[in-house]
């Protein structure tokens, strides 16, 4: 819910961002699902709209407010493990010289410091959006049209088998 929380404050084009917190994070529960197959990096995101502008201003945002969450959270993560590595770095340096030393546990701070601040200089998006698709929805004249022409073809196929019945002669037939 951190994350729909997050959206509440930051979302530009939804509509139902100025309900409560509780009505907001129900209503988005039920309108908002994400899937993944096993092993795929690739999440399916499906929105349930009613108004389709708002739906599809909403699939482009929501790469980029997802985005701005991961990277708030990945730089949460990374200040805390870097501010901890860099004090054990500092410990270890005050206590042994780092250079002539060859320690495993070393040698594994060292590359994981560096491997964190690689990390948190990336700037590479970690969220894209691939394809935007939309249900059409259906046209009423259309629905309307095939209505009226399927209600007549069954009265006719309605009225052919009463007059069908009526012609035949069912004496006949049972003997």
């Amino acid at each position: 819910f951190d994350f729909l929380s997050f959206i509440q404050e930051n979302s530009k084009t939804l509509e139902n961002k100025n309900l409560s917190r509780e009505k907001f994070l129900n209503e988005m529960t039920n309108r908002l699902s994400a899937q993944s197959e096993t092993g795929n990096p690739t999440i399916k995101v499906k929105f349930s709209t009613k108004n389709k502008t708002e739906g599809e201003k909403f699939s482009e945002e929501y790469t980029n407010l997802a985005q701005k969450y991961l990277e708030k959270k990945e730089n949460e993560f990374l200040d805390v493990q870097i501010k901890l590595l860099e004090e054990q770095y500092q410990f270890l340096s005050i206590n042994n010289d780092l250079r002539t030393t060859k320690d495993s546990l070393t040698d594994t701070l060292v590359s994981r410091l560096a491997y964190y601040r690689l990390i948190k200089n990336d700037t590479t998006p970690l969220v894209r959006l691939i394809s935007v698709s939309t249900k059409p929805s259906l046209n009423k004249k259309f629905v309307l049209v095939g209505g009226f022409i399927f209600g007549l073809f069954l009265g006719i196929f309605v009225s052919f088998i009463k007059e069908f019945s009526r012609t035949l002669d069912w004496k006949n037939i049972k003997s």
